[in-house]
């Protein structure tokens, strides 16, 4: 996977759970914890990431940063008359 594709997908996780451990990213994209490191590093400059050092540290997305819109459900349409 390129790390383009990966950050923009640690984007929309982050958007989903609000908050993760950065050695669970590593692991869920079968990346080093250093790798993720390097990508929360790049993200911070253009999204507003908390991130808490330690033990049982993590990334988070604020609570005010707008969630992604839900996804779009077609209406069924009218039954028959």
């Amino acid at each position: 996977m390129q790390p383009s594709v990966r950050r923009a997908k640690i984007i929309e996780l982050l958007n989903l759970r609000r908050r993760d451990t950065m050695q669970n990213l590593a692991d869920e994209f079968g990346v080093s914890w250093d790798t993720i490191q390097r990508d929360i590093t790049i993200l911070e400059l253009e999204y507003p990431l908390e991130i808490t050092r330690g033990n049982g540290g993590g990334v988070a997305l604020p609570d005010g940063y707008p969630r992604p819109p839900p996804p779009h459900t077609p209406h069924p349409a009218p039954a028959g008359r």
